[in-house]
């Protein structure tokens, strides 16, 4: 009965340390990740504001959280860098999940300013700074359109700790002293996913086109739009005229993407095939 229970103790302590290793790599992943967001795209953003025709207390505005939280996860990382235990940092440091919450409640402004930059100078600015070396190795999709999601990328990344907090407890055993803390903790931080999961629901089903507002769109999004015109051609048999049309149409979101509004398909235009 010893040996068993000897065996299990030592079991647990193996999956606590690969818990510890897998946050560590995670949170390390994580800063990089932001640093190459706030110093290689919104800072360059911020400096050369005035040029791009964007006002810098906006610029600012819109990348001061992810600034705040870049300088809060460096230095939790050099804390728990060499750690053998991350738990006690963690219980020492887990209200950070607070600044996370106060992100999302400014963040819907921020999509709103953020929506307001459409500037071709802004444009071609920012488009050169994602193809820079450092971004496109931290970052996948570089692209101009995939920006807010950047912006959204915090909230994704509290899934980590949660879960990261849901192994510990369920690792914990019955009477421990942490067991209490890591379930009121992760309770925190699932309150805060579930209101941003809302956010990340409303940007996939927002649309910045009017008044030639940046397009806010997925690549997934755009081979969904041409699937389902592919089918409506092939249940109705559109032939001639409709087909070009059709196809004329996808061009046309396809430009939009990339910041061009103009309105290629009109009821008062004929296609000749």
């Amino acid at each position: 009965m010893a040996l068993r229970r000897e065996e299990d103790n030592e079991k647990v302590k193996l999956l606590r340390e690969k818990c510890n290793h897998d946050l560590l790599k995670s949170e390390d992943e994580y800063v990089n990740m932001l640093e190459v967001i706030v110093k290689n795209v919104f800072k360059p953003l911020h400096e050369h504001s005035e040029k791009l025709r964007l006002k810098p207390q906006h610029v600012q505005y819109v990348y001061l959280f992810l600034e705040h939280m870049l300088q809060f996860h460096m230095n939790f990382l050099s804390v728990i860098r060499d750690a053998l235990n991350i738990v006690p940092d963690f219980h020492k440091y887990g209200n950070f999940v607070q600044m996370y919450d106060d992100y999302l409640g400014r963040f819907d402004s921020v999509l709103k300013v953020f929506a307001e930059w459409k500037s071709m100078e802004f444009r071609s600015f920012a488009s050169m700074r994602l193809e820079n070396e450092k971004v496109k190795k931290c970052i996948e999709a570089p692209m101009l359109c995939m920006l807010p999601w950047y912006l959204y990328h915090p909230f994704d990344r509290l899934k980590i700790y949660y879960k990261f907090l849901r192994d510990l407890e369920s690792l914990a055993q019955e009477g421990d002293d942490d067991k209490s803390y890591w379930k009121n903790c992760w309770l925190n931080f699932e309150k805060c996913i579930t209101k941003s999961n809302k956010v990340k629901y409303q940007i996939s089903n927002t649309n910045f086109k009017d008044h030639g507002k940046l397009v806010v769109c997925t690549y997934i999004q755009l081979y969904m739009y041409m699937y389902i015109y592919m089918f409506v051609c092939l249940r109705k048999h559109i032939t001639g005229e409709k087909r070009l049309r059709t196809k004329t149409k996808l061009l046309e979101i396809q430009l939009q993407i990339h910041g061009d509004f103009k309105t290629i398909v009109r009821d008062d235009r004929y296609f000749i095939s």
